[in-house]
């Protein structure tokens, strides 16, 4: 496995989390997209490349604009405001961009299969101006009380879906599925406190063995600005 640290802003960044794991990469997090937040994501990286690391992914937290919209005003919106970050991606050597898949859904089964629909639009289109730009497209999973939420209901994206998607899975809390796991091409996982930073790379072999030998971010409160 590669460790990448997380910075999320509008933290600064300075140095990775002092721990027992081999820090190879950098992972920057929004929570919206502005000039701010592109300048700061690419102080980041550059303060990451000083000292050794190497930019690992883009991702976004953001629910809004959202790409599961049914309203067609929105969900342009947000395919713009990605589109505009891969090109970040692109000029500072970011692999990977990662995105949500939208805001909470409700339990109505007919509001859920149209705000699939648009989700498999935004997901079909962003996939084509990532690759143009050379960038790998993932979605963050599991979100509780969003779609996605269910390792069926991944399936059937991953299924319908026009596109090379991979999947951001996070695994703080649960494992990653065998349906699932050939889609994975990051895993995500939260650290609270020293002791569990102390044995996350222990912890982490068993979850993964023999399935998954690529990035792992580790978010941390440990992290130094």
């Amino acid at each position: 496995m590669v460790f990448s640290c997380a910075v999320t802003y509008p933290r600064p960044f300075r140095q990775p989390p002092a721990a027992p794991l081999r820090w190879s990469g950098l992972s920057v997090c929004l929570s919206k997209w502005g000039q701010s937040q592109s300048l700061w994501a690419q102080r980041c990286f550059s303060d990451g490349q000083r000292l050794g690391l190497d930019p690992s992914l883009l991702r976004f937290s953001t629910r809004k604009p959202d790409l599961s919209s049914e309203d067609e005003g929105e969900r342009r919106e947000a395919i713009g405001m990605f589109s505009e970050a891969f090109g970040l991606a692109e000029e500072l050597g970011v692999p990977q961009v990662c995105v949500t898949p939208g805001g909470e859904v409700w339990d109505d089964e007919d509001d859920r299969q149209a705000r699939l629909t648009a989700l498999l639009r935004s997901l079909n289109e962003l996939w084509k101006r990532a690759s143009q730009k050379g960038r790998d497209l993932l979605l963050e999973v599991p979100i509780p009380g969003h779609l996605g939420e269910t390792p069926e209901e991944l399936e059937t994206i991953l299924r319908l879906v026009d596109a090379d998607l991979g999947l951001c899975y996070d695994v703080t809390a649960v494992e990653v599925p065998e349906s699932l796991r050939h889609a994975v091409r990051h895993v995500r996982v939260g650290v609270a406190d020293e002791s569990e930073m102390n044995r996350l790379e222990p912890d982490l072999e068993h979850v993964v063995a023999g399935w998954y030998s690529g990035v792992v971010t580790v978010e941390s409160m440990l992290a130094r600005g």
